[in-house]
C-alpha cells in the first residue's frame, strides 16, 4: 500500500512568479493544483492507497495552511445547498451572540435586515451561527477582524476599569448615545466582505492526521462523481470554487511540511510513501537558507520512510524541465536551492533510468546519486513531473512484474504436469464449467497438501508478490462479453477501464455467465491476467484491466504452509535451496556493488554482507536486527477461514454482531443495511461486513428503522448488521439501530408511535364534521390539532390542556376565516403555550412523527388539480396518491396559474407512503385520513411544533417522576388486545396470556415452565409490546 502526500503552494507569490496566465492552453496556472493531484493518483490500482494534499498560503488569517481535498469537498457540498434568503430568526440569533461578545453596535450597523437577507443565504447563516456557538476562535475573529470597527464595543468591560475610569467611560457612553443618530449603517460592500471572510474560515478545512483520503474518494472529489477523467471544464469549475480562498500574503512552507510529517508518521501501515512539493521555494515562516531547519525536516521525512520530490515553479526560460540534477548550481534562484536541499537523494541504480530516458529525461550521474528535484516553467510540464515522481517511488512494482512473469511463463511453456492437472479437474467436474470454483479448489487442494481461500484485491496482489498467481473469476452479460471480446480484438495490449465496459450499469436481473482466469502480475497502471483462449488471443494469451472494480473480480489464493511440507522436502531445501539464490545473486552484477545504510548503527555495508530474512535483517557491523514497516501482527484482513471461525463461535454463543465501519468517504449511506458485499468497498469495510451477523428481514424492526430514514436491502430476505459511518453524528443512529435490532421487534415500534395518536384523534375529533369548516379555516384546524397533541405529551401540564375546539376558535378569531400564513400563525401562537415552531424538511418531519409529534403540512393546488385530488379520494378512499394521478410539475410556469392552499396534519408514515389527517370530516377519505406516496407529489411544506425540557416548570418535571409509570400501566390495561392475546412458550409449548409472562424483552419467563427464552418470531411482537409497557409501568 502507498501514501502520497502533496504540498501545494497557493500563495500570492506563486501567482506573481509563474509565466502561464489565463490565456495559456488548459487555463490559468492555478488549475494545475487539481491536475497535480489527479496525475499523481491516476494509475493507482489498489483502492486502499491513500493521498493527502496540503495547501500553503490561503488568504484567510489563521488558516494559511489547509487540507485541499477536504476543503474542495466542503465547498462543493455547500454549493449544492438551496440558495434561500436567511431567516430573521437565524439573523437575530447571530446578533444576540455578537452583542454579548463585544459587538454591542451590531444591530445599529446591520439595521437593514432586508439587505442582509438579500445578500446572505440561509445555509450560510446556519453555518455562521453554528460556528459562533461552537468555535471561540471564530467568534473572536468575527468580532475583532471580520466586522467593521464601529460594530465593536468602545468601552472596556466595567470589571476591568477603576472607579475614575468608569466615570470617564460613562461620559464617553453618553456621547456615543448622542452620536447614535449619525451612526453609519452597513453598506452592501461591507456585508459582502464579512460574508466572504466568514465563508473562507468555514470552508477551509484544517490539515490533520486524519486528512488521508482513499484514491477513489480523491478521484471523485477532483473529477466529479461519475467522471473518468479530469476535464478542462471541471478544472475551471474547481478553480472558481477555491480561488476566493487562495493567493494569500504569506507562504508557510515550513508549517505545511511539519503537517505533512505528522501525517506520514501517524501512518505506520503503508510501505511506499511519496511527498510531492510544488512551490516557488519562498517560505515566509522561516528563511529558505536555514540549513539546520531544512536538514531537520528532511531527516524526519527520511525516518518516516518518505521519498520527497520537489518541483520548483519559475518564470525563467533558461531551465531544463525534464532533468534530474546531482548537484546544486550557484546560479539558481534562492527558491530552487531551498527545494533542491529539501528533495530526497537516491542512488542512480535505483532509478528506472530506462523508463525516464525513453521519455526524454536528462539524468546527471556523475556522483552515482541523484536529487529528486526538477524545475518547471509551464503547466504542461507538470504531468511529466508527476509521472516521474510516481515511477521512481513505486518502481518496485516492476520487480514483482518481472520476477513473477518470467517464472510463470517458463513454467507454463515447459512443465508437462500442467496438462495432467487440467485434465484431472475436467474429468471430475466436466467441461461445461464447474458450478463453484471455490468448491473445486477446496476439494482438489487437499489432495496435493495445499490450501485455498477467497481474498480481496489487496490479498491477491500480496500473493502475486510472493510468486503465487491467483485464480480470478468474473461474470458478464452477453452484451458485456461482446464488448470485452471486441476491446481486446482491437487493442490486444490495451488496458480495459470502466470507460469501455461498466458493469455497474447492468440491470440486477440480467443473466450472466462466468469465467475464470489467472492474475499473474500487476504494476501501478493495471492488473495482468492469463486467459485460457490460446496465445493468439489478446497479448499472447494475456490481458490487462485497470483495477479489480472494472470486472467486479473475485480472487482465490492457493498456498501451502511450512507445516504442509514433509521432513524430506524441508531437508532438500536446506541442502539445495541456497544454490538457486546464489546463482541469482551472482548473475546480478549490480547486487555485488550495492550498499545499504543500517538504520540502527548508521554505518554502510554491502547488501551481500547483510544476513537474516526479509522481515528481520541483521547488520554485519552492529549485529542488530531490524524489521520492515507494515508487518501484520495477528493475521491477514482477508483470511476468510479465520473470519468464518470467529463468526461461528460468536453465533454458537448466541451473540449478535453489529459492525460499524468508520471512513472518511462522503460517498456512503450511513443509514443503510446491506444484504450483500459491494466490490467497490474498502478492504476494512469488506472485513467488517464478513464479520457481521446475518438476520432474516422479518426479524428486523423495519417500521422503526424506515421511519428513522434507514434503507434496508431485502432482496435476499436477509440483511447483514453492518453499516458505514463518516461522521460522529451518525454514531448515535448506529448505536440505536444496534440496540433496536437486538431488542425490539417491528410491531413494538408501529404500536407505540400510533396508539396514543389514534386514541386522541378518535376522541377529540369524533364530533368534527366537514360542514363545520367555514371558509379557509383549514390552517386553524391543523394548527389546533398539533398544538393540542404536543401539549398532551406534557404530563400534569400546569394550565391544563386547552381543548381542540377552543384552540381552533382562538386561532380563527385572531386570523380570520379566509386563510392565513401558517408559519406566522404558529410563531405567534406557540409562545403563548410555552411551545416552539420551526419549518422542517421531510426528514425533520419524519423524525418528529417518530417522536410522537404530528406535524402541520401545507400544499397549494390549482382549480383543476383540486378536482383531481378530490376525485381520487372519492373513488379510492384508502388509496395512495402518486404523481401518476396528480403531477404538479406539469403545471405551467409562465404565467403561473392561481392556486389555493390547504393545511393538514402528518400523523404517520411507512416505507410506502405518508399518512395525513384532513379537516373535512370522517366521511371523507379513509375516516378523514389520506395517503400520498411522498412529499414531492404535492410539493409539501412542513412545520414542527415542539417543546424542550427547559420549557417545563419544576412542578411538571416532578409530576412526571411521580406519575409517569401510571400512564404506561393505564396503557397496558386500555389495550384490550393485550388482555386476551396468548403466546405459546417455545420451551414447554403451552399457551398462556401475554400478560402472565414476566422478564424483559431479551429474556421472557414462561408462567408455566418458568424457563427463559427470547421473542424473535413474528408472533412475539404483541408479547414484546407487553414486556416493554410493563417495564415502563414499574
Amino acid at each position: 500500500m502507498s501514501l502520497t502526500g502533496i504540498v501545494l503552494d497557493v500563495s500570492g507569490s506563486m501567482k506573481d512568479n509563474i509565466k502561464g496566465g489565463t490565456d495559456e492552453p488548459g487555463g490559468p496556472w492555478a488549475q494545475s493544483i487539481f491536475k497535480v493531484i489527479d496525475d499523481l493518483i491516476e494509475h493507482d490500482v489498489l483502492s486502499e492507497n491513500g493521498v493527502f494534499a496540503i495547501g500553503a498560503g490561503s488568504n484567510c488569517g489563521g488558516k494559511e495552511v489547509f487540507d485541499v481535498i477536504a476543503t474542495l469537498q466542503k465547498v462543493q457540498n455547500i454549493s449544492y445547498l438551496k440558495k434561500t434568503p436567511a431567516t430573521e430568526d437565524n439573523i437575530n440569533m447571530i446578533f444576540d451572540i455578537l452583542e454579548k461578545n463585544g459587538a454591542r453596535n451590531i444591530r445599529k450597523w446591520a439595521k437593514n435586515i432586508s439587505l442582509i437577507r438579500d445578500i446572505v443565504p440561509d445555509h450560510m447563516a446556519v453555518l455562521i451561527l453554528g460556528k459562533l456557538e461552537s468555535d471561540e476562535q471564530f467568534l473572536t475573529k468575527f468580532v475583532c477582524e471580520f466586522l467593521p470597527s464601529r460594530c465593536r464595543d468602545r468601552i472596556p468591560t466595567p470589571g476591568l476599569i477603576n472607579f475614575v475610569e468608569r466615570k470617564v467611560a460613562n461620559v464617553v457612553e453618553n456621547c456615543s448615545v448622542w452620536a447614535a443618530s449619525i451612526f453609519r449603517p452597513s453598506r452592501r460592500e461591507e456585508i459582502l466582505e464579512v460574508l466572504k471572510k466568514s465563508n473562507c474560515y468555514i470552508s477551509l478545512q484544517d490539515a490533520r492526521t486524519d486528512s488521508v483520503f482513499s484514491v477513489e474518494e480523491t478521484s471523485r472529489v477532483i473529477r466529479g462523481l461519475s467522471e473518468k477523467e479530469l476535464r478542462t471544464e471541471r478544472k475551471q469549475e474547481l478553480l472558481e470554487k477555491v480561488e476566493p480562498f487562495i493567493y494569500g500574503r504569506s507562504t508557510p512552507l515550513y508549517e505545511s511540511l511539519e503537517k505533512a510529517i505528522e501525517i506520514f508518521e501517524s501512518d505506520t501501515l503503508r510501505v511506499n510513501k511519496l511527498l510531492f512539493v510544488l512551490s516557488d521555494g519562498l517560505p515566509t515562516d522561516g528563511s529558505n537558507k536555514d540549513i539546520a531547519r531544512i536538514n531537520q525536516i528532511t531527516s524526519k521525512l527520511r525516518e518516516a520512510g518518505v521519498v520527497t520530490v520537489s518541483c520548483f515553479i519559475t518564470r525563467s526560460t533558461d531551465i531544463h524541465p525534464k532533468r534530474l540534477y546531482n548537484e546544486m548550481s550557484p546560479l539558481w534562484e534562492r527558491g530552487a536551492k531551498f527545494l533542491f536541499r529539501l528533495s530526497s537523494e537516491v542512488p542512480t541504480q535505483l532509478l528506472p533510468r530506462a523508463i525516464l530516458v525513453k521519455r526524454g529525461w536528462i539524468i546527471d550521474v556523475a556522483n552515482n546519486e541523484m536529487k529528486l528535484f526538477m524545475q518547471v516553467n509551464h503547466p504542461e510540464d507538470l504531468r511529466e513531473a508527476c509521472e516521474m515522481a510516481h515511477d521512481i517511488v513505486y518502481s518496485s512494482d516492476t520487480l514483482s512484474d518481472l520476477v513473477v512473469t518470467v517464472d510463470l511463463d517458463i513454467y507454463i511453456n515447459q512443465n508437462a504436469d500442467f496438462g495432467v492437472l487440467k485434465d484431472e479437474m475436467i474429468k471430475a467436474y466436466g467441461d461445461d464449467s464447474a458450478d463453484d470454483i471455490r468448491q473445486v479448489l477446496q476439494e482438489i487442494c487437499p489432495k496435493y497438501r495445499l490450501h485455498c481461500r477467497k481474498v480481496f484485491a489487496k490479498g491477491a496482489t500480496e500473493a502475486v508478490i510472493e510468486k503465487r498467481p491467483v485464480v480470478a473469476i468474473f461474470f458478464l452479460t452477453d452484451d458485456e462479453w461482446m464488448a470485452f471480446s471486441n476491446f481486446y480484438e482491437d487493442y490486444p495490449m490495451g488496458i480495459l477501464t470502466q470507460n469501455e465496459l461498466d458493469v455497474r450499469r447492468r440491470r440486477k436481473s440480467s443473466p450472466t455467465s462466468g469465467h475464470a482466469v489467472v492474475l499473474t502480475s500487476y504494476n501501478s497502471k493495471c492488473l495482468t491476467f492469463m486467459n485460457s483462449w490460446g496465445q493468439k488471443w489478446g497479448d499472447n494469451g494475456f490481458f490487462r484491466i485497470q483495477n479489480a472494480v472494472v470486472l467486479q473480480l473475485e480472487f482465490f489464493d492457493v498456498y501451502w504452509t511450512l507445516s504442509d511440507l514433509t521432513e524430506g522436502e524441508k531437508e532438500y531445501y536446506r541442502q539445495h535451496g541456497s544454490e538457486v539464490a546464489a546463482k541469482l545473486v551472482n548473475s546480478m552484477k549490480g547486487l555485488q556493488k550495492a550498499e545499504y545504510i543500517c538504520p540502527e548503527c548508521k554505518q554502510t555495508s554491502l547488501v551481500t554482507e547483510f544476513t537474516g530474512t526479509l522481515s528481520k535483517v541483521q547488520c554485519p557491523k552492529c549485529i542488530v536486527r531490524f524489521k520492515r514497516h507494515g508487518e501484520p501482527t495477528d493475521g491477514c484482513i482477508d483470511d476468510v477461514a479465520k473470519i468464518n471461525k470467529i463468526t461461528s463461535k460468536l453465533r454458537e454463543a448466541g451473540v449478535n454482531i453489529v459492525s460499524c465501519f468508520i471512513t472518511r468517504s462522503p460517498h456512503i449511506q450511513p443509514k443503510r443495511l446491506y444484504d450483500e458485499m459491494q466490490l467497490s468497498w474498502e478492504p476494512g469495510a469488506k472485513f467488517l461486513f464478513s464479520l457481521s451477523s446475518e438476520v432474516p428481514t422479518q426479524l428486523l424492526p423495519r417500521a422503526m428503522l424506515v421511519k428513522r430514514g434507514w434503507t434496508i436491502d431485502i432482496a435476499n430476505n436477509k440483511t447483514k448488521l453492518f453499516m458505514q459511518v463518516n461522521h460522529p453524528d451518525n454514531l448515535r443512529e448506529a448505536c440505536e439501530m444496534a440496540r433496536d435490532v437486538a431488542c425490539c421487534p417491528d410491531a413494538l415500534s408501529e404500536l407505540l408511535v400510533s396508539v396514543d395518536l389514534d386514541i386522541y384523534i378518535n376522541q377529540s375529533m369524533g364530533g368534527f364534521k366537514a360542514k363545520e369548516q367555514q371558509g379557509g379555516t383549514c390552517y386553524a384546524n391543523a394548527s389546533a390539532a398539533v398544538l393540542h397533541l404536543v401539549m398532551r405529551r406534557i404530563l400534569g401540564r400546569e394550565g391544563g390542556y386547552p381543548d381542540f375546539h377552543k384552540l381552533r376558535d382562538e386561532i380563527i378569531k385572531a386570523y380570520g376565516i379566509h386563510g392565513a400564513n401558517i408559519s406566522k400563525v404558529l410563531q405567534e401562537i406557540c409562545p403563548n403555550y410555552r411551545l416552539h415552531s420551526q419549518k422542517v424538511c421531510i426528514k425533520g418531519a419524519m423524525e418528529a412523527v417518530v417522536k410522537k409529534r404530528p406535524v402541520v403540512a401545507t400544499f397549494h393546488l390549482t382549480g383543476e388539480e383540486w378536482k383531481d385530488f378530490s376525485n381520487f379520494y372519492k373513488t379510492n378512499p384508502t388509496g395512495m396518491l402518486t404523481q401518476n394521478e396528480l403531477d404538479v410539475r406539469k403545471r405551467p410556469t409562465s404565467p403561473p396559474p392561481r392556486t389555493s392552499g390547504h393545511a393538514v396534519v402528518l400523523t404517520s408514515y411507512n416505507s410506502k407512503c405518508l399518512t395525513f389527517m384532513n379537516s373535512w370530516g370522517q366521511k371523507w377519505g379513509d375516516n378523514g385520513f389520506f395517503r400520498v406516496q411522498n412529499a414531492e407529489v404535492l410539493q409539501l411544506e412542513f412545520f414542527d411544533v415542539y417543546w424542550t425540557l427547559s420549557d417545563l416548570t419544576e412542578g411538571e418535571k416532578e409530576y412526571y417522576h411521580q406519575h409517569g409509570s401510571e400512564v404506561a400501566a393505564k396503557l397496558v390495561n386500555s389495550l384490550k388486545g393485550l388482555q386476551k392475546a396468548e403466546y405459546i412458550c417455545p420451551e414447554c409449548e403451552q399457551p398462556s396470556l401475554v400478560t402472565e409472562f414476566a422478564g424483559t424483552l431479551s429474556k421472557v419467563r414462561c408462567p408455566k415452565c418458568s424457563r427463559e427464552f427470547s421473542t424473535k418470531d413474528n408472533a412475539g411482537n404483541i408479547l414484546a409490546l407487553n414486556m416493554y409497557l410493563t417495564s415502563l409501568s414499574k
